[in-house]
């Protein structure tokens, strides 16, 4: 992860420090993480995807339910947007 914000830290329960640096797949509960690497790697490779829902895991392991929006790979865009809770 190459940002972190308050939002994120308030969603999550991680501290920048915590956060920065480390992969998103810490992120990512392990049931759905073959499909979500899938998704990923779309990215990765140039496909923009403006929307989906999915889940993701805060450092307590607490479930998130998550809209990421406007997913674009690092290169073409040097700031993520933070993932909303819905």
């Amino acid at each position: 992860m190459t940002s972190w914000n308050k939002e994120a830290e308030r969603l999550y329960g991680c501290t920048p420090d915590e956060a920065l640096g480390k992969p998103v797949t810490l992120l990512i509960p392990e049931p759905i993480l073959e499909k979500e690497l899938k998704i990923l790697d779309r990215v990765k490779h140039g496909e923009r995807i403006d929307h989906y829902e999915t889940v993701r895991v805060g450092k307590a392991g607490r479930t998130l339910h998550v809209s990421l929006t406007r997913v674009h790979s690092h290169a073409e865009c040097r700031q993520w947007r933070a993932p909303e809770h819905f």
